[in-house]
Formats: C-alpha cells, sequence, structure tokens
C-alpha cells in the first residue's frame, strides 16, 4: 500500500510538473507575441509620424504651395510655375529674366494703346479741329476771314466767317457711311485689346511670384508715364476710366 501511495504521489507530481512548464511556457510565449506586437505597432506608429514630418517638411520647403500647387502669398518661388498660359514657366533664373521683360513691355504697350486711342480721334480723324485747340485751348474752330483784297464786285457771293464754318461742318458730314463705320471699329479695336492685356496681367500677377509682380507693376508706372508725357506734349485730353 505504502509503494503504490508513493507511486500516486509521484505521478501526480510528475504531472503537476508538467502542467506547470507547461503554463509557464505559453505565458512567455503569449508574453514574448504581446510584446513582438507592441514593437511593431510602436515601430509602425514612428514610421508614419516619420512620414508625416517628411512631408510637412517637404511642405515646407516648397514654399507658399498650396490647393494643388497654387500659390497663396507671395514668394520667389518661379520654378516650373505656368503664367497665364501653361507653356509658360519658368526652369531656371534665365528663363524667368525672360518672362520678366515680357511682361514689362507688354505692361507698357497696354498703356500706350490708350494714346494710340487718345491720338487717332483727336489728330488723325479730326486734324482741322486740333490744329485750332492747339492754338487757344478752346475747341472753337474759327474759320479765317476774307480780306478785303480778295473781295471785289466780280468775284462771287461772299462768306462770313460764320457760313464759312457751318460749311466746314457740313463738309465734315459728308464723310461715307463706310468711313465711318470703320473708325468706330478701330475705337472699339482699341477700346478692348488694353482691357485684354490688362486683365492678362492680372493673371500674371495673381501668380504671387514676386519677379511677375513687379515686371507688371514697373511696366505700367512707365507705361503710365510715357502715355503721360505724349498726351502732354500732343496737347490731348487725357482718357478717363481706363482699366486697371
Amino acid at each position: 500500500m505504502n509503494m503504490n501511495s508513493e507511486s500516486v504521489s509521484s505521478s501526480m507530481d510528475h504531472a503537476m510538473h508538467m502542467m506547470s512548464t507547461t503554463a509557464t511556457s505559453t505565458m512567455a510565449s503569449m508574453t514574448s507575441h504581446v510584446h513582438d506586437t507592441a514593437s511593431s505597432t510602436m515601430t509602425g506608429m514612428a514610421g508614419m509620424a516619420s512620414m508625416a514630418e517628411s512631408a510637412t517638411t517637404a511642405a515646407a520647403d516648397h514654399g507658399s504651395m498650396d490647393m494643388g500647387g497654387m500659390h497663396m502669398y507671395f514668394t520667389t518661388n518661379f520654378k516650373d510655375y505656368p503664367v497665364v498660359f501653361k507653356g509658360l514657366a519658368a526652369s531656371n533664373s534665365g528663363e524667368a529674366f525672360g518672362i520678366f521683360v515680357l511682361l514689362f513691355f507688354v505692361a507698357i504697350f497696354a498703356r500706350l494703346l490708350v494714346f494710340g486711342r487718345v491720338y487717332l480721334e483727336e489728330v488723325v480723324w479730326n486734324t482741322d479741329s486740333h490744329s485750332k485747340i492747339q492754338g487757344d485751348g478752346t475747341g472753337v474752330v474759327v474759320a479765317p476771314a476774307l480780306s478785303s483784297a480778295q473781295s471785289c464786285d466780280g468775284c462771287g457771293p461772299k462768306f462770313s466767317s460764320e457760313q464759312e464754318s457751318t460749311h466746314a461742318v457740313a463738309q465734315n458730314k459728308s464723310i461715307s457711311t463706310v468711313s465711318s463705320l470703320f473708325r468706330e471699329f478701330i475705337k472699339l479695336i482699341l477700346f478692348v485689346i488694353p482691357d485684354i492685356f490688362s486683365y492678362g496681367l492680372m493673371l500674371a500677377v495673381m501668380t504671387y511670384t514676386l519677379t511677375y509682380f513687379f515686371a507688371v507693376a514697373v511696366g505700367s508706372g512707365v507705361g503710365n508715364y510715357l502715355t503721360n508725357r505724349l498726351i502732354e506734349n500732343y496737347r490731348l485730353s487725357k482718357p478717363h476710366g481706363s482699366c486697371c
């Protein structure tokens, strides 16, 4: 009996030892798995944080680019940024300077077109009146009076200054309809084209690139100066309500 009891007790001790060993092994395995999972999760989160930081740094290095690559405030970054047209972009400083020169002279040309319209209206298409305006600035057309040497009994009827002025007005009204329509068409073109250039230059300024902004601003200033000087030299009336 004692031997049987010892055998059963030994078997139970062996079984308990095996169960304890198995449980310990299982717990160690589970602990290792949890640790590895936590390590993997932490590594993934660290990787995501690193990617977010890299994206932020790249965005900061990109200057003021936002909303699909659009400039949102003034910047010196011009590389590969389109100006008005998709193909008009600079990849280096030389090309950026070329666009600067282009915008500069387009701005001057847009201002000079205003002078061209005023010059056509007041000089080319109204030569007689303009010559009198230059004399006294009143705009009154005064026809020269006939001298006493030109008047004689057999020389035909005599005309007063008022009659000759009326005759000049009648001659001006005799201009053909086709010619009048052509003049009005030219005037319309000279009203439209400066506005087209002005709005195109405004779009160039809205790129928020300082290089192009100064090209338009300086060019417009120079163009206004030249236009005003020419208008003063030719004693023309200054235009009103010009765009931009």
